[in-house]
């Protein structure tokens, strides 16, 4: 099974909140991001699986930054760790959309 670093975020104060997922695949390349509502983060806590939707890479500063953005209201970290991927997601960089669960501390796709 494959792992890599990922940061969950709340992103508000710029049109609809919502949260944003950030992996870092390979440790210097764009984080692939996916983005779902705000009002998920709860069935994420409780172990929930949450569909995300594929979004634009970011910038490599979002997997641990908190504060404002420029013009873009601000994000809030809300989880960290390691993803682990079930060996069936072959290639996440290429997905539209991904299904994950946060349990045990780990987000697992």
């Amino acid at each position: 099974m494959e792992e890599f670093p990922f940061t969950l975020s709340f992103h508000g104060g710029y049109g609809g909140e919502h949260l944003d997922l950030f992996l870092d695949l390979d440790g210097f390349s764009r984080l692939i991001t996916f983005g779902t509502a705000a009002s998920l983060w709860d069935r994420l806590q409780e172990g929930g699986k949450v569909s995300f939707l594929r979004k634009e890479d970011h910038r490599r500063v979002y997997l641990e930054f908190e504060g404002e953005i420029d013009g873009k209201g601000w994000i809030r970290i809300l989880a960290r760790g390691q993803v682990r991927v079930e060996s069936k997601l072959k290639n996440i960089a290429g997905c539209r959309e991904i299904s994950a669960s946060l349990q045990n501390g780990k987000l697992l796709l």
